[in-house]
């Protein structure tokens, strides 16, 4: 089992959420007197993909508050000087690690649960096994939320995609015409499309991941 590496990565992006309410100041810290539930996204998204359950969970149960996290090259987590590879599952199982570790998340107030959609199950996943092998200090969330993700090899269409926007030339310019191109010569459904184009970042009249 491979164990956290000792040195701290750059911190992720984060929001928090409480009683229904987003704050995104990086001065912002949890409020200890809640239980935390840790919010990962999916692949070309970022953390405002899981706002509108995690404003509805914790005005629900305002005993709870949200921490919505960007991984590695996504949203406020992205930039080439940010995160060195290599780029996988114990990379992010790290960063997440060194975000949650001064915000006192990893210890007696560790998450009550982590929820991972998609890619960000994945991680959920790996990040509660490798806690579960770290030392006795170092407490795994009580629980472990995935959705639209499952253990074992990934669906061929995860292959599809990321072969996909990976061949696809930037600047791009603009959303319509890439979900057009994933949808002509890449043979993507519309809503598949329209979904990958939706997390293009614009700037200057041209768009990047």
């Amino acid at each position: 089992h491979r164990s956290i590496s000792s040195t701290s990565t750059p911190k992720l992006a984060y929001e928090i959420i409480t009683d229904g309410k987003v704050s995104s100041s990086p001065h912002d810290i949890i409020n200890q007197d809640k239980q935390t539930i840790v919010f990962l996204h999916g692949l070309l998204g970022n953390a405002k993909n899981l706002r509108t359950p995690a404003k509805k969970l914790t005005r629900q149960l305002p005993h709870l508050s949200a921490l919505l996290l960007d991984v590695r090259g996504h949203g406020g987590s992205s930039g080439s000087q940010q995160h060195v590879q290599p780029h996988n599952f114990h990379s992010c199982v790290s960063d997440i690690f060194h975000t949650l570790k001064p915000l006192g998340l990893v210890g007696e107030n560790s998450p009550t649960a982590i929820c991972g959609h998609s890619l960000g199950g994945r991680i959920a996943l790996q990040y509660t096994h490798t806690l579960q092998h770290q030392d006795h200090d170092i407490q795994t969330p009580q629980q472990t939320w995935i959705l639209d993700s499952v253990p074992g090899k990934p669906d061929p269409s995860v292959h599809h995609v990321l072969k996909a926007i990976s061949s696809i030339p930037l600047p791009i310019a603009c959303k319509s015409t890439l979900t057009e191109t994933l949808m002509s010569e890449y043979k993507m459904n519309k809503a598949i499309a329209m979904w990958i184009a939706s997390n293009l970042k614009g700037k200057n009249g041209e768009h990047d991941w």
